[in-house]
């Protein structure tokens, strides 16, 4: 598959083509607790052993109802007490600029891929903000208790077993070596770039005023072409950031029900 460069500053983004629908906010307020820092720990390989869920939030510096579900997000232990591992992505979207604030995460790629979300999952909404889990369910991103009842009850899903090993990085470039298990055609693969503890000052829009720390935000995803071919994937993922530690995420996800298959992460440092 040809993938499409999208350039939005800062954010660098590659992804497949993706289709439109139209959009319709259903915006939940909730009261944001304080902030606990969920990171994973730091390793060169990140095995497939412990259960993976996929934490999708969509949100928006520019709605005023998604301070409290980006909260929800960062608090979510990445670890979980009965071996799964929680892996974070929170893409920023960008139907609420026009309100007045331009979020400078914001892509439109991510809106359409919400908009895919909302054609696939069951009653076909999209609103902010929103957490889907393994994309097979969806929730009100600030709804924390339904979340983690959701997480708690999530049943082992992965077909895919994704492992992840960091190679040598250059000043430009962060290299990892990816060997997923079991992928077929139907199979789309993903990698993504994130990076957390990232503040704004918003001056205008609905959060006018508001110093906002945004975690897990994601400034790159690529599709990788053909990845059922290969036994074993190097990828070069682009520093956007200098002197900061990423994330890097690798998932996969059935091409027609946008379900996913399986997922990984590792850290840069």
């Amino acid at each position: 598959m040809k993938s499409t460069l999208i350039k939005v500053a800062p954010l660098l983004l590659i992804l497949g083509c993706m289709a439109k629908t139209t959009h319709s906010d259903s915006r939940a307020d909730s009261r944001a607790d304080s902030r606990a820092d969920s990171r994973a720990d730091s390793r060169v390989i990140a095995d497939g052993s412990s259960n993976k869920v996929l934490v999708e939030l969509f949100t928006s510096q520019g709605c005023s109802s998604c301070p409290p579900a980006d909260a929800v997000l960062s608090e979510l232990k990445s670890q979980q007490n009965d071996n799964t591992e929680l892996i974070k992505l929170a893409y920023h979207v960008d139907y609420w600029n026009y309100i007045g604030w331009e979020d400078p995460f914001s892509n439109k790629a991510f809106s359409d891929l919400q908009r895919n979300y909302g054609r696939k999952l069951p009653d076909g909404r999209v609103y902010t903000p929103m957490t889907v889990l393994d994309g097979r369910s969806h929730f009100v991103g600030s709804s924390r208790n339904r979340i983690k009842n959701a997480i708690e009850q999530q049943k082992k899903s992965s077909t895919v077993g994704i492992q992840l090993k960091k190679l040598k990085s250059t000043k430009d470039n962060y290299k990892v070596q990816i060997d997923a298990k079991a992928l077929d055609k139907d199979s789309k693969l993903f990698v993504a770039l994130t990076y957390s503890g990232i503040k704004t000052s918003v001056k205008s829009g609905e959060n006018t005023g508001r110093k906002l720390t945004n975690d897990h935000i994601v400034f790159s995803m690529k599709e990788i072409s053909n990845p059922w071919s290969k036994s074993s994937i190097v990828e070069e993922i682009p520093r956007l950031k200098s002197n900061s530690e990423a994330t890097i995420v690798v998932f996969a996800r059935d091409k027609d029900s946008m379900a996913v298959l399986g997922a990984n992460q590792i850290k840069t440092l």
